[in-house]
């Protein structure tokens, strides 16, 4: 991915919009949305859980989030 160096804030919003677009551009997009979704999603369990201290908490966090992972590494 190139890298640009603007003047201004303006000058960096305008380089934000493709005018354009053509199929190239979209299956780019398409790949970053994947890519977002691949490292960014996350899934909650239904219900609500009740825990008695933050440590707890933090646990239970902790265990669903290397759980994710498992199942991304599969």
């Amino acid at each position: 991915m190139p890298l640009y160096k603007f003047k201004t804030h303006d000058e960096a919003r305008r380089a934000l919009w493709c005018k354009n677009p053509d199929s190239a551009y979209y299956e780019r997009v398409r790949a970053l949305f994947d890519a977002a979704w691949k490292f960014g999603a996350f899934s909650c369990e239904k219900g609500v859980r009740c825990f008695k201290t933050l440590k707890e908490a933090q646990e239970a966090l902790l265990k669903s989030r290397i759980e994710r992972i498992k199942r991304l590494e599969k």
